[in-house]
């Protein structure tokens, strides 16, 4: 049985490393033929998780490497379709490269945890290292920004954001004023919001408009009873 040249001219640092990985499996393995196994029930959900928390970070000027090769990682396990797979499988592969190229950039310069501010699509975005960015490192930056965008835009296109009887009784829970617990993720970004100084608590209204403006709500008087409608609760004594 034959398998791949991957030994060709063309294949220099983080490539030539991949391709002698590559021969290095095929030595101790052989060819392997294995099932996708991909597009199992639920894959979806967590694949539109990976993207939310992936946009989220990316519009607040928090994105890392984990948001992104997540992201295309739930994205690939998501599908059943074997020429989308193959696809998702290759963006799968780019972010790895890039990410991998990243680090080489910061062990090169010495500062693995510089963090400084870079213009990607018009926005500004923080990023480790102080190596220059690549050509591919902006380009999926951008691709993550426009995504978050274009989300946003779909779902407020009059620039106000609907709160959602769930979002409202997210926000009363936190509050201890009924409603009931988000997920663990929800909870703990609730509780950090509590926290947070005007500044951020802005940044991340931008992120979660919808929270945001069930937050600004419940600070205005009779706040806390116009959640509890929204909720389908009855109204109480409203906080002080």
């Amino acid at each position: 049985m034959s398998y791949p040249d991957y030994d060709t001219p063309r294949l220099t640092g983080v490539y030539a490393e991949v391709a002698a990985e590559r021969a290095a499996q095929d030595a101790t393995w052989g060819e392997q033929n294995h099932p996708d196994g991909t597009g199992e029930p639920g894959s979806d959900s967590v694949a539109a998780a990976a993207r939310t928390l992936c946009q989220g970070a990316a519009a607040s000027g928090h994105l890392d490497w984990l948001h992104i090769l997540r992201e295309e990682v739930a994205e690939a396990f998501a599908e059943s379709d074997p020429a989308k797979l193959r696809a998702e499988l290759v963006q799968v592969a780019a972010v790895a490269t890039a990410w991998i190229e990243a680090i080489d950039r910061r062990t090169t310069t010495g500062d693995e945890d510089a963090c400084r501010v870079v213009e990607v699509d018009g926005e500004p975005i923080r990023v480790h290292g102080s190596g220059e960015m690549s050509d591919e490192s902006r380009a999926a930056l951008a691709e993550v920004i426009g995504a978050a965008r274009a989300k946003y835009v779909a779902e407020h296109p009059d620039g106000v954001p609907v709160i959602s009887p769930r979002v409202a009784a997210h926000v009363l829970w936190q509050e201890g004023l009924g409603g009931y617990a988000a997920g663990s993720f929800t909870t703990a970004l609730l509780k950090a919001w509590w926290q947070a100084d005007p500044a951020n608590g802005a940044r991340l209204a931008r992120t979660w408009p919808e929270y945001g403006a069930a937050i600004t709500l419940l600070g205005q008087p009779g706040g806390s009873n116009r959640l509890r409608a929204i909720a389908g609760e009855q109204p109480a004594p409203d906080r002080p």
